[in-house]
């Protein structure tokens, strides 16, 4: 994937090489690069146009990835991007109250 000015790029480094096959299969078009070194091993990084940002993001939230992925420990850090994930969050709660009324999602805890 070439990084074009009318398309950038949103970049990831996910520091758990477990999670490599599980972020493939719904982004088959990641760019994904072994980016291990002497101190971090099974890390990897991940390139999606940045169109994909939120579809990746909330992918991240859903599957338990946010806690190895730097972009989101970066993003919940950052005033701006840390509203986007709290908007996130709420649609993933959203989205769950209304496949299963009964199910309580208080446990993602975003709405503040």
């Amino acid at each position: 994937m070439v990084p074009h000015v009318n398309n950038p790029l949103m970049y990831d480094l996910v520091y758990d090489g477990g999670c490599l096959d599980e972020i493939k299969q719904p982004f088959p078009l990641a760019e994904i690069e072994d980016a291990s070194d002497f101190i971090h091993e099974g890390r990897f990084s991940v390139q999606l146009p940045d169109d994909k940002r939120r579809e990746y993001l909330k992918f991240v939230i859903l599957k338990g990835i946010a806690p190895v992925s730097l972009m989101f420990q970066m993003d919940i850090r950052s005033p701006k991007d840390k509203e986007e994930i709290r908007d996130i969050i709420n649609e993933i709660k959203r989205e769950s109250s209304e496949a299963n009324p009964e199910n309580n999602t208080k446990s993602l805890g975003a709405e503040r």
